[in-house]
């Protein structure tokens, strides 16, 4: 109890900056990992095919240890603006299985940006890999010693997103002078922590939240569950850390109303 009341303390009786600077120290212990630093991130292209107007790239962002595959869309008249997409599932958001552009890649590229879009983590998984499960010892489904040793699903897909992040930007042979994200198709909470741990890097942020938050969770096994979420905040909080990006949150939109925000005048 003391404990608690020491933290709703420091939550709500800081100047609003101290407050928000707790919540973002918060939020990088529960991901686990913060934006790579120069050099730290780098790309190996795999295949590169011409489409007419554009090019399409797949190839891998090595961040240490982490591997993150990845599908890169480049109008042949760019911007030098880069949308980091973030979508659960992957490039068919943008790439459909005849290999058409969907409406909002298609939008996106008549615009001149070029979009960056991650296969992030156990994509398609439906809950948290339970590591313990089947050993049949009496801590089988307890979260507490899962979250105590293994980063959650959640963490992975944002260090993922982080990881991309840092190798546009350090891009020398695509030099990006604005990055944008697109949070969608259940991958918005995951653009607004990014965007929140990024920090300046991120230049516009839209997403939709499909109504989402953290409290709502009665699983501990939910993809989107993240240990100490609902302490600091929620989403509402954590939207504000993303204030510098300049954010479109839409609690419901889909993907093509988060293309028309993010690229608005």
């Amino acid at each position: 109890d003391w404990f608690k009341k020491q933290t709703i303390k420091q939550l709500t009786d800081k100047p609003n900056e101290q407050g928000q600077e707790i919540i973002r120290t918060a939020w990088q212990i529960m991901i686990g990992g913060k934006l790579p630093n120069k050099g730290e991130s780098t790309y190996t292209l795999g295949t590169k095919d011409d489409h007419g107007d554009h090019f399409i790239l797949h190839g891998v962002t090595h961040c240490g240890h982490n591997d993150v595959n990845g599908a890169f869309i480049y109008p042949k008249t760019w911007n030098h603006s880069v949308v980091l997409w973030l979508s659960l599932k992957g490039e068919e958001s943008l790439i459909s299985k005849g290999g058409d552009l969907t409406a909002p890649a298609r939008k996106l590229l008549s615009e001149g940006y070029a979009i960056a879009c991650p296969e992030l983590y156990l994509q398609g998984a439906t809950k948290n890999p339970n590591v313990y499960a089947g050993r049949k010892q009496s801590y089988e489904g307890f979260a507490g010693y899962h979250y105590g040793y293994n980063p959650s699903l959640f963490a992975e897909r944002v260090r993922d997103a982080l990881s991309f992040i840092a190798m546009i930007r350090d891009n020398e042979h695509h030099e990006t002078k604005h990055l944008l994200i697109a949070g969608v198709e259940g991958a918005g909470i995951i653009a607004a922590a990014t965007t929140a741990l990024a920090g300046t890097s991120v230049d516009r942020l839209a997403l939709d939240t499909e109504g989402f938050r953290f409290a709502k969770l009665n699983d501990v096994w939910d993809v989107n569950f993240v240990p100490g979420a609902v302490k600091y905040g929620d989403v509402p909080w954590l939207l504000q850390l993303c204030e510098s990006a300049k954010p479109s949150v839409l609690e419901v939109g889909g993907a093509e109303a988060v293309v028309s925000a993010l690229i608005k005048p």
